[in-house]
């Protein structure tokens, strides 16, 4: 199963994403900053880019089975 994980750069996404490719588990990681992921996998894709960008989520979703969120804003307003 491809799941995309959100967050993962940080201390629990990076916990995540390496239990997942343990796991078995291919992984789509979205993320800010792709030189913070140290993992290197055969399983695993990383794709630059903000969640808060449609496009961006909407490129890195792709054949993803399911999501896990782990990410947060870093402005405490949020607009929809």
């Amino acid at each position: 199963m491809k799941i995309l994980i959100l967050g993962a750069t940080e201390r629990t996404g990076k916990l995540i994403l390496v239990e997942a490719l343990n796991k078995g588990y291919y992984i789509h990681c979205l993320v800010r900053e792709p030189n913070k992921i140290v993992e290197n996998h055969k399983n695993h894709k990383i794709y630059k880019g903000s969640p808060e960008q449609v496009a961006d989520l909407e490129n890195a979703i792709q054949g993803c089975k399911g999501i896990i969120s782990l990410f947060s804003y870093s402005e405490a307003v949020l607009y929809f």
